[in-house]
């Protein structure tokens, strides 16, 4: 008797992320990332200005 094990490769799946890996064979929950504002991928960057004496100046923004 022979036993096949198959063991799946973790990892993002969905080929639209910036985090998509070929390789991956099973997505678990969280695996894909997107963007964020500032083109870090997974990242919370909100891009603005961060200069408080500036006239656009954007309290929300961390970059």
């Amino acid at each position: 008797m022979v036993i096949v094990v198959v063991v799946g490769i973790a990892g993002c799946t969905d080929d639209t992320a910036c985090n998509f890996d070929p390789a991956a064979t099973c997505n678990p929950d969280n695996a894909c990332l997107e963007l964020d504002s500032c083109g870090d991928c997974g990242g919370i960057g909100i891009a603005g200005c961060t200069d408080d004496t500036a006239c656009n100046f954007d309290p929300e923004c961390y970059l």
